[in-house]
């Protein structure tokens, strides 16, 4: 079950148009605890091109960011 949830959980490298002001850096993981069990995200990290402060969208769109297991 944890593997398959991992699956569903696993964002895929962005598209070239997907890209905007932050660049793509690569996949980062995440152990997160879920109703059932502990479940890796992997989603993908930016730095911006201008602040040079990473950014990892995913996390705010799933309420996981500052969240660890």
């Amino acid at each position: 079950m944890e593997e398959a949830l991992t699956e569903l959980l696993r964002f895929p490298v962005p598209t070239d148009d997907q890209k905007t002001a932050a660049d793509y850096q690569s996949l980062r993981s995440k152990t997160i605890l879920t109703i059932l069990g502990e479940a890796v995200v992997s989603r993908p990290y930016y730095l911006c091109r201008h602040c040079h402060n990473g950014q990892l969208p995913a996390d705010i769109e799933l309420d996981i960011e500052g969240r660890e297991s």
